[in-house]
């Protein structure tokens, strides 16, 4: 098997991309060169026309036609000269070749499409079916528009080819600088030793209520237990807590969960929560203090809600390295 290098890669890749824009700017050119001959033409005949000497144009045109239907591409180009030569046989009142040459102008260009300092709006004939010129538009279209298609789909696809190499060595490939490490290898490549750190989580929950006379019970089971990390990075685990009411007439009651992280030794962790699939917390700690005063962040409030009911709480941390000092949950009623 061939292998090739990351910068061998990204060389090639460069070289590609300046090959493709030094070929756009010379197709880019061949349209408005000012030494080819078959523009000095078509200017010649622009100029004859807007001077009125319109038989003067219409032998330069005649002749500049001849030599553009013996080419390949130019598409834009030829569209400029069939409606210049579509005016011109209008000014000698030759209905016949100027709808000919119009038509064969719209087909390239467009409905409405002109030259600098053509005015169609005094063309009467320039408003004429095309249907009778399908013939001589569809000849020209084969003629004369093969190559240039060929062309713009060959750069396409090599535009297309080269934005995708781009991209897969920019975010897909192994060496990607952009590849976005999956959680499962940074877990792995940090899960060797737990010695130097420590964690701790502790979970609090507030219900608040109101009755309608005397009050009733509130039950949020399982009371005493919360998501129980191990010594094992990348932890996971959930657990499926109820809240319900009883022996009176409820008419409110909120429920607030908050969650202190702490840590010690320099140990840094990262803390996902989720609420019945619905991530509600995302933060990463670092904690400098020494495992016998840890440091702490609290993040309170996580998660309200204002009815009773079942819920799923998941608590995943991912730890650097860690040795845990614990876990609990208080709940306390009001």
């Amino acid at each position: 098997m061939v292998t090739i290098k990351r910068w061998t890669f990204c060389k090639i890749l460069a070289v590609l991309i300046c090959l493709i824009i030094a070929a756009e700017a010379h197709i880019a050119l061949a349209y408005q060169n000012p030494a080819d001959p078959l523009d000095t033409n078509f200017q010649a005949a622009r100029t004859a026309y807007f001077a009125q000497k319109y038989e003067d144009a219409k032998v330069i045109l005649e002749k500049l036609i001849a030599d553009l239907d013996a080419i390949e591409g130019r598409d834009t180009f030829k569209g400029a000269v069939y409606v210049l030569a579509g005016a011109n046989y209008e000014k000698l009142d030759f209905k016949e070749l100027a709808v000919k040459y119009y038509c064969r102008a719209k087909a390239i260009l467009g409905e409405g499409k002109t030259i600098e300092g053509l005015d169609l709006k005094p063309l009467k004939y320039y408003s004429e079916s095309c249907t009778g010129s399908s013939g001589a538009v569809a000849g020209i279209e084969r003629s004369g528009s093969g190559g240039s298609v060929f062309g713009s789909v060959f750069r396409v696809l090599l535009f297309t080819a080269v934005i995708s190499g781009a991209i897969y060595a920019l975010f897909f490939a192994p060496w990607a600088p952009f590849k976005k490490k999956s959680s499962s290898s940074s877990s792995s490549s940090s899960s060797s030793t737990f010695t130097s750190a420590c964690f701790r989580t502790d979970w609090r929950v507030d219900v608040q209520s109101t009755w309608d006379g005397a009050s009733g019970t509130i039950s949020f089971t399982p009371e005493n237990t919360a998501p129980n990390p191990n010594q094992t990075n990348g932890w996971d685990d959930s657990v499926t807590y109820t809240l319900s009411a009883s022996g009176g007439t409820l008419t409110s009651i909120t429920l607030k969960l908050s969650v202190t992280v702490s840590g010690g030794d320099n140990g840094k962790r990262h803390d996902l929560i989720y609420v019945d699939g619905g991530l509600i917390l995302d933060q990463t700690n670092t904690f400098a203090q020494s495992c016998s005063t840890p440091g702490s962040v609290d993040y309170a409030n996580v998660y309200v809600r204002n009815s009773t009911g079942s819920f799923t709480l998941r608590h995943k941390v991912e730890l650097s390295q860690a040795v845990k000092l614990g876990t609990a949950v208080k709940v306390n009623k009001k």
